[in-house]
Parts: C-alpha cells; structure tokens; sequence
C-alpha cells in the first residue's frame, strides 16, 4: 500500500497507549494527592533503596548457598563410595 509506513502507525499506537497510561495514573493517583495535601501530609516515594538492594541480592546469594551446599553433599557422597 502506499503511504503505508508500519513505524508511524507502531507510533501512533505507542502514543495512544501512552496517553491512555497516562490518564489512567492521573485518574488513580490525584485522590491520593489531594488526601494528604487535606491532611497536611508528605509522602515518600522511592525512600526504601536498601530494602530493594537486599531483595535483588537475595537470589545471587541462594544460588551461591545451593552451590556451595550441592557441592559439600556432593562430595561426601563421592567420599563414602570411594571407602
């Protein structure tokens, strides 16, 4: 087809979906806002760096735990065969 351009149209699409994202927040999050500026509150967003810091790492340290465990088992079993 000409004229047809499938990066324009993905644009328009991501625009839209964007804007309907948008909007959604908004209609979501402004009761929020407008509740603690009523009572005088301040809110955090973002404050628990370290809390997320630890979550990530939990994983890498499981994997290294099994790995380590895995291997001690391992080699006692290999142990008691040879004896």
């Amino acid at each position: 087809m000409p004229g047809y351009d499938p990066a324009y149209v993905d644009t328009i699409c991501f625009v839209i979906a964007k804007s309907v994202a948008l909007e959604r927040i908004e209609e979501r999050f402004t009761p929020l806002v407008l509740l603690c500026r009523r009572l005088g509150r301040a809110m955090r967003i973002g404050a628990n760096r370290w809390l997320w810091l630890v979550l990530c790492l939990l994983p890498i340290v499981n994997f290294f735990t099994l790995y380590i465990f895995m291997f001690l088992v391992l080699g006692r079993m290999l142990d008691r065969l040879e004896s």
